[in-house]
């Protein structure tokens, strides 16, 4: 009896060595029933959350002589009464390195080297920005959006709350949507410092959602739109969603790993754990 006992116990080994965990405890369940075994359950542990969602950018929009959507989605160091102690001022988007040919560097209207772009089919879209500071109202603050006729739309903020976090500016229903097709060019300045802002800019399309994506969107649930957004490369609508989610949900271990899986696939993984906040509200609007 103890050869035998001994020979399952090998057979075992080398089947929970190949095999997953659920059927590691089924095995051992089975064993437990045999006549005269003896055994200890041990205790199933919990499989850690994982999300596969992740986001597919769009190839950079053929601007012909208008030059790469470039941008700065990290603002510079620290500055007045704004100290960061982590991350800097960082714009929730997708940016990826840019190489400037001779004829692109002398269009370009900056000397960054990133391309800072994404999509929304929304009409107005919400911005999303990592704010690390503790801010006061006595700190002004100003999103800017410019057309492709370089017409400016300033929008000042005030500040309702000074918990540093990841910040929404957002607009209301009476300001002018965005068309689609057309490139706009925002910048996101904190006046920590009065003459010399810290601040980072980029650039938005809004695009014709897909009949087959809308339809797909339609049938799906709330994550799974998430995920359809962010493979079909609509970012702006994509973390926007999620961020609900995770307002509504905040301890929802899935939404948790779907923000996390979200931003670290345009490398923003060393921001994911830090909390949503109300940062800021609408003052004035030239729209």
């Amino acid at each position: 009896m103890k050869l035998t006992r001994a020979l399952l116990l090998l057979a075992i080994a080398s089947l929970t060595k190949t095999f997953s965990k659920p059927l590691n405890l089924l095995i051992k369940v089975a064993f437990c029933l045999l006549p005269s075994a003896f055994c200890l359950l041990t205790p199933v542990w919990a499989q850690p959350t994982t999300s596969s969602i992740h986001f597919v950018p769009p190839p950079p929009p053929n601007r012909a002589n208008r030059g790469a959507p470039t941008g700065r989605s990290r603002g510079g160091a620290s500055r007045g009464s704004c100290q960061v102690n982590k991350e800097p001022l960082t714009a929730i988007v997708p940016a990826t390195p840019y190489s400037y040919s001779q004829k692109q560097a002398q269009l370009s209207t900056n000397n960054t080297s990133e391309i800072v772009f994404a999509q929304t089919v929304s009409e107005r879209p919400s911005f999303w920005f990592y704010v690390p500071y503790k801010l006061n109202p006595d700190i002004p603050i100003e999103f800017v959006l410019q057309d492709e006729q370089q017409k400016n739309d300033v929008t000042s903020l005030t500040i309702s709350s000074s918990t540093p976090g990841v910040a929404k500016i957002s607009f209301p229903a009476t300001s002018a949507p965005l068309e689609i097709g057309k490139m706009y060019h925002w910048y996101f300045l904190v006046y920590c410092d009065t003459n010399r802002p810290v601040f980072v800019e980029g650039w938005v399309q809004r695009v014709a959602i897909q009949p087959t994506l809308n339809e797909r969107l339609q049938k799906a649930t709330p994550r799974e739109r998430v995920a359809l957004l962010a493979n079909n490369g609509i970012w702006y609508d994509a973390i926007a969603q999620l961020a609900i989610l995770r307002q509504t949900h905040p301890h929802d271990t899935n939404l948790i790993a779907d923000w996390k899986s979200l931003l670290e696939s345009v490398g923003l993984g060393a921001i994911a754990s830090e909390p949503i906040v109300d940062c800021c509200s609408l003052y004035k609007g030239l729209f």
